[in-house]
């Protein structure tokens, strides 16, 4: 096995960290790669988790997974159950009986059965499973059984978002595209026409209930001009950002995540709204399941939803409550709020964020990294597994420039 700078913490039941072995990891720990030399020249494109497995991008373009494998959500051979190590993903979408090779790897996403992939040459593929219509390639490819298929309908994509059901596309003309479930309205509000409704299957006559099998148009505004920039999806929410800066969000706001009403009032949303109170402008966004974080052009951080287990880096009070905190039955928060980074003397720049599944990292332009939230399995690389309820640093010995979560998991790529 070859180690690289890739370092990784967490939950590790199915070897979804890639570190060699099931064991938790609760400091930062080398990642291994299967094979005997560094895949890596630089740090890599991207590095994401989904249910129980992750994916790595290396700045070659090739995709490499570790983790669960038994729905071949990993696109490896269904005689492998479990990878310990990264493994080179070889992709070659399946044409009946002929293989035609997929090109350079751009995105990638992790939902909880399924991944979904873009290439440079904006193609998107799928894998795995996905009961629910996530794999986007019709209602009679639920469980593609180690094909790796095209999602048709698509083009031009740059980057791809998972929800646990639910699949987002992001085109270079600033388009969204969604499939899966939209049992929360996390689809949004689908542009109809002929095409779209042969897509659709009904799973009760609740529209909330409407299953997409294969892609369809989100429509966020009545503008026709509006650009999207950036996309991504919490366990049943989505969340978009405008080239203007501007964040839109839409489905569950069971836990406040939709950023601009009280659970009580609303529950679940299919119409995109406009998020506001946000300091400066947004230039970066990235969702729990059940929270969403944004990063502005001066390197603050806000972020909103459930936090019982620490999961905003705000340590709540009762007397808060007016402020758009509510403490029973789950503590939470449905009004944006800026997060308060260790007072050392230092104002700490953050120059990216990402969340796991309850859990948020940040990255300093002086290459430190923060974690907060659930730690159950020692995803905050703090080195034991007690929540970490406001931003702690992460030991790590060298510069840190990249950073990637999923459930339960964390990595950072430590420069030198």
């Amino acid at each position: 096995m070859s180690k690289t700078n890739l370092y990784a913490f967490g939950s590790n039941g199915n070897g979804q960290l890639g570190v060699g072995n099931k064991d938790d990891v609760l400091f930062p720990s080398p990642c291994s790669f299967s094979g005997h030399t560094n895949p890596f020249i630089d740090s890599p494109q991207m590095i994401t988790g989904g249910g129980n497995h992750s994916a790595v991008i290396t700045n070659k373009g090739e995709l490499w997974m570790s983790g669960l494998n038994t729905d071949r959500q990993c696109g490896l051979p269904s005689n492998i159950s479990n990878l310990t190590a990264f493994e080179k993903v070889v992709l070659n979408e399946d044409k009946n009986t002929n293989t035609q090779s997929i090109s350079a790897i751009k995105s990638v996403a992790c939902g909880w059965t399924h991944t979904i992939i873009s290439t440079e040459r904006g193609d998107v593929y799928a894998f795995g499973k996905g009961s629910f219509g996530e794999l986007g390639c019709g209602p009679s490819n639920l469980a593609l059984n180690g094909k790796i298929l095209r999602v048709e309908g698509l083009a031009n994509v740059c980057k791809v978002a998972c929800g646990l059901r639910h699949s987002v596309a992001l085109t270079t003309n600033g388009v969204c595209f969604g499939w899966g479930s939209n049992r929360y309205g996390q689809l949004g509000t689908i542009i109809n026409n002929e095409y779209n409704e042969k897509l659709v299957g009904l799973s009760s006559k609740s529209t909330k209930n409407i299953q997409y099998f294969s892609p369809v148009r989100i429509a966020i505004d009545k503008e026709s001009s509006f650009f999207i920039a950036d996309i991504a999806c919490g366990r049943n929410h989505t969340v978009v950002l405008s080239a203007a800066g501007d964040i839109y969000t839409f489905g569950n706001n069971k836990y406040g995540q939709l950023g601009y009403a009280s659970p009580h009032d609303i529950t679940h949303a299919e119409q995109p709204r406009k998020v506001s109170v946000f300091p400066g402008r947004i230039v970066e966004i990235s969702c729990g399941w059940s929270a969403t974080i944004a990063r502005n052009d001066d390197g603050q951080v806000i972020i909103w939803g459930r936090n019982d287990h620490g999961q905003l880096g705000i340590i709540q009070r009762i007397e808060s409550e007016d402020q758009g905190f509510i403490i029973q039955p789950v503590p939470l928060c449905y009004i944006p709020k800026l997060v308060v980074f260790p007072d050392d003397g230092h104002r700490h720049v953050i120059a990216a964020v990402t969340c796991g599944s309850e859990h948020s990292l940040a990255i300093t332009t002086t290459g430190q990294c923060l974690t907060w939230g659930w730690n159950e399995h020692g995803s905050c690389g703090s080195g034991n597994t007690v929540n970490v309820l406001s931003p702690k640093f992460v030991n790590g010995d060298g510069i840190i420039s990249k950073i990637g979560a999923g459930c339960g998991t964390s990595w950072i790529w430590i420069s030198g």
